[in-house]
């Protein structure tokens, strides 16, 4: 199996926003639009198997009561890549997938398992998959620094670096999946 980055350029701020809102018709239309992929989601981690509805942890999330409870996060985790996509948009990954993340462990730009920026909500990371960086916008110019000096290939330095110029021109922040 081959693991590789799935990223997305969006503003945190959009997703702390949208925790909690009020707006039962803004909730009614992601979680329809969401559909396929919840349930896609339900058949992947199966309530039999003790996990929690798909549709169930986006409306908890939308009506600002995440929780993941003694169980593993990693379906909250997916519904978040759901949200980060609804709201952001997701970047050319070609020359990361499949690739090795090992290299970005060691950068303090990229924050692990960081989705609000002022931790207006939290979930623990994941038993395994997926992981989760952020580069805040703030960040991005170091993180470009870092990428440019490393051990990867000319074009995954230079998509990173693409994925780096479109969250800074759109003054958004990059959050990248692993799984």
């Amino acid at each position: 199996m081959s693991y590789g980055i799935m990223p997305y350029s969006i503003n945190l701020d959009t997703l702390e926003k949208y925790y909690g809102t009020d707006d039962q018709q803004l909730i009614n239309n992601i979680i329809k639009s969401s559909k396929g992929r919840l349930d896609r989601l339900d058949d992947d981690f199966e309530e039999e198997d003790g996990w929690q509805k798909a549709e169930t942890i986006l409306s908890d999330f939308l009506n600002g009561k995440l929780e993941v409870g003694e169980g593993n996060s990693a379906k909250h985790w997916y519904i978040l890549e759901i949200l980060i996509e609804g709201f952001g948009s997701m970047l050319n990954n070609g020359n990361w997938y499949p690739a090795s993340i090992d290299d970005l462990y060691d950068y303090s730009e990229l924050q692990m398992f960081l989705v609000s920026k002022t931790g207006k909500f939290k979930l623990p990371s994941p038993d395994d998959f997926p992981t989760s960086f952020t580069i805040q916008n703030k960040n991005l110019s170091a993180a470009a620094k870092e990428i440019e000096s490393s051990d990867y290939d000319a074009a995954q330095k230079s998509e990173f670096q693409s994925w780096i110029a479109t969250a800074q021109q759109n003054d958004q922040d990059l959050v990248l999946f692993y799984y």
